[in-house]
């Protein structure tokens, strides 16, 4: 990869591995860390450095006893190595793809029924034949890496109100509910109040990107503490743990699902913002084809539309 100054006297040449090897650095603060994640050894990384802060004809890093630290100079540096790294590996990839089949990879919150996607996704391809469609789920923090490392092109996840409405696009708002067994007494009210959980056999949810994030935690708040039988990290699990009788949670409703009741909470609703979110970064065509074909149609039910 070649970069040109605006002098003509003066000609730099900047490699893809010094860029590594710049954010390897600026990611662990160290050399000697760096050198042991990209398995390189640490007089070939500071060579490489060196090379390059020739180069720009500027320091990087601040040297100290304790490790290293950027300067102004590469704290602006930063940025600029992040995009032209990325769009490196983004050319690389369509290079690759050049003339082959399609490839959209939809990356999924594990916490997400699968139905509620397949149709959207059995459409898509009715209307793109030719468009092979990867499918691959995980919970909300690593879906997010994956996205912004390139691994997924677009993710069916929760939005954060924090998210640029440029880079989202909102699906359906989903109420979290008491899940309890058919047979169990709460299945008789209309509401049920954390208190009367206290003592109750309670299914912890360890991915839950809605109540793990809140502080204090909805109990905590209420000064109720469950009594945890089970923790599971993905729904299928903590359904058919209900299903059983074992133990109650707290969830995003599910469609026809036997052997379970959804009850909703007293006095506190908590709810998540399903939708698609994609990286600005990633210029890829297919995203805004599937992008676009999603926000013409209408796909779910008057519970869940916005």
């Amino acid at each position: 990869m070649f970069l040109y100054t605006n002098s003509i006297k003066n000609f730099y040449t900047m490699e893809i591995y010094q860029l590594q090897y710049f954010l390897a650095i600026s990611e662990t603060g160290s050399f000697t860390k760096a050198s042991e994640s990209l398995y390189v050894s640490q007089p070939s990384l500071s060579a490489g450095i060196k090379k390059l802060e020739k180069e720009l004809g500027v320091s990087l890093f601040e040297r100290r006893w304790r490790g290293v630290r950027l300067t102004p100079a590469g704290k602006l540096f930063l940025g600029k190595a992040e995009n032209l790294l990325f769009e490196y590996q983004s050319t690389i990839e369509t290079l690759r793809n050049f003339q082959s089949r399609p490839v959209l990879r939809i990356g999924m919150l594990c916490t997400l029924q699968v139905k509620v996607i397949v149709k959207i996704i059995q459409s898509f391809r009715e209307l793109y034949p030719e468009v092979t469609v990867e499918l691959c789920d995980t919970h909300f923090d690593e879906l997010n890496d994956w996205l912004n490392q390139g691994m997924v092109d677009i993710a069916v996840t929760n939005l954060m109100e924090k998210n640029k409405t440029e880079t989202t696009y909102l699906l359906f708002q989903q109420r979290l509910l008491l899940a309890i067994p058919n047979t169990h007494p709460l299945t008789q009210k209309e509401e049920v109040s954390l208190s009367e959980l206290q003592d109750q056999p309670f299914i912890e949810r360890a991915k839950c990107e809605i109540l793990a994030r809140q502080s204090p935690t909805i109990f905590e708040a209420s000064g109720v503490t469950p009594y945890v039988v089970y923790r599971a990290d993905h729904e299928e699990w903590v359904i058919a743990l209900i299903q059983s009788g074992l133990g109650i949670s707290i969830m995003p409703e599910w469609d026809n699902i036997e052997g379970v009741t959804y009850v909703p909470l007293a006095k506190i609703q908590p709810t998540r913002k399903i939708g698609l979110k994609w990286n600005e970064r990633k210029k890829f065509e297919l995203v805004n084809i599937f992008r676009a074909f999603v926000a013409e149609g209408t796909w779910f039910d008057e519970r869940f539309r916005v």
